[in-house]
């Protein structure tokens, strides 16, 4: 199967977006990772052509046999289709399509990594990965399924969700739809406000965009009823802006990729980001005689230390890995944060934990000790605790615990080496976890 070449004259079209919603918008706290625009409304990306050559794309066998599995049920994702489409790397990548972005942004972005460019959400109804591919067809489906008075009213919030809430690996993302939405019921993308409430971003119709900082604020894709399909695509990206890090974990994608690749994309990109930092900052400092601003060089040099320990914690080594998902499986991965919160109401709970760190049973020579002491500090004077799942708000209850530190990092792998060592696991099983 041949497939066409990248044309932004035939396959782009745009038309700004109606509304572009700040962080103030959505009370929310803009965090220096972070740019104003938080999000914006579905706005034309893709012409009809556009469309049918992407699917087409889509469809190639190199990528139903390299990219295809579910973490979800009647879920299919694609992942690192970028290698196996030429048409969809250079979609993403060409110069007019990042003009198109950094005009909703408001800042330019390129892709994060060619591993992430064009990753595809898929909700169909096979159970098997070999039975959702057969559903994906280069023509977008056009028949629609009966739905009740029940199910149109149903909250999507509160329904089941393709994708559930979450905050994305990375800052910012393009979410591309490529099905129909006449018929469609649900489907929305929803962002959880400062106030707890969900703002509904409306389901973009096909071949729309919307533009989200999914890094920075909580989401999910409401599960779309009243059509056969629901085809998404996505390509995370980060800004070029000197002095702006991008506030990026692997803890979502490690389960779901090839991790060899992913490692040394994720590797080279925060390499050569420090690099250009580096440059940026020595041209600062060339040339001046007057003295060095001490406050500066501690600021911009702790901040090239702080992401060069991200970049390194975040590749969690393969047997770890392996071993973690091979014993308590995928489900328990990304059901961590639930299983926690259940394991705390055990009898015994405290008592372990606590003679597990006062005998440093778990990696005593460890730096996550001094980050738990560190982080711990600060929760216990007030002050602002980011992570992997946003910000950690504390109330005091109970000490503030390595189980709390290694699900802040993104280090579910080593939380759950963790529960083994300190025995949680034998408070809660996890098999247990198919009850929460």
């Amino acid at each position: 199967m041949t497939e066409e070449s990248f044309d932004p004259k035939i396959h782009l079209t745009y038309t700004p977006p109606t509304t572009k919603y700040t962080f103030d918008d959505l009370s929310l706290a803009q965090f220096p990772t972070a740019t104003p625009i938080a999000a914006s409304t579905p706005f034309p990306f893709l012409t009809p052509a556009g469309i049918l050559a992407y699917r087409k794309a889509l469809t190639s066998p190199a990528i139903a046999h390299h990219c295809a599995h579910s973490p979800y049920k009647n879920t299919l994702v694609l992942r690192n289709v970028a290698k196996y489409s030429s048409f969809i790397h250079d979609l993403w990548t060409h110069p007019e399509t990042l003009r198109i972005i950094a005009d909703v942004a408001g800042v330019p972005l390129v892709p994060i990594m060619k591993y992430e460019i064009g990753h595809t959400n898929i909700q169909a109804n096979g159970t098997s990965v070999e039975e959702m591919l057969s559903e994906l067809t280069a023509e977008p489906a056009t028949s629609t399924v009966e739905v009740t008075e029940a199910e149109k009213s149903q909250d999507p919030v509160s329904g089941r969700s393709v994708i559930p809430w979450h905050y994305d690996s990375y800052p910012y993302v393009l979410i591309v739809m490529l099905s129909h939405t006449t018929g469609m019921y649900g489907g929305e993308t929803c962002l959880r406000t400062g106030d707890g409430s969900a703002l509904k971003i409306i389901t973009p119709p096909i071949g729309h965009a919307i533009f989200l900082q999914g890094g920075e604020i909580q989401h999910l894709a409401s599960r779309a009823i009243g059509t056969t399909e629901r085809i998404t695509t996505i390509t995370s990206l980060r800004a070029t802006t000197p002095g702006l890090y991008d506030n990026s974990y692997l803890t979502n994608v490690r389960p779901e990729s090839d991790l060899g690749v992913l490692y040394r994309e994720w590797v080279r990109y925060r390499v050569a980001k420090v690099v250009e930092e580096m440059g940026y900052f020595e041209g600062m400092l060339e040339g001046g005689d007057e003295k060095v601003d001490v406050e500066t060089v501690h600021r911009v040099l702790e901040t090239q230390i702080g992401y060069l320990r991200r970049t390194v914690d975040q590749v969690v080594s393969y047997e770890l890995h392996d071993a973690v998902i091979g014993k308590y499986g995928v489900h328990a991965y990304y059901a961590a944060e639930e299983y926690w919160e259940q394991v705390q109401k055990c009898a015994g709970f405290g008592e372990l934990v606590r003679m597990s760190e006062e005998k440093r049973e778990f990696r005593p020579g460890s730096r996550l000790w001094a980050d738990l002491y560190a982080s711990r500090m600060m929760v216990e004077n007030g002050g602002v605790l980011r992570g992997q799942v946003g910000v950690v708000k504390w109330d005091n209850e109970r000490d503030y615990v390595m189980g709390d530190e290694l699900l802040r990092q993104g280090l579910r792998e080593v939380f759950w080496e963790w529960v083994g060592v300190v025995g949680l696991d034998e408070l809660l099983e996890v098999s247990d976890l198919s009850e929460l």
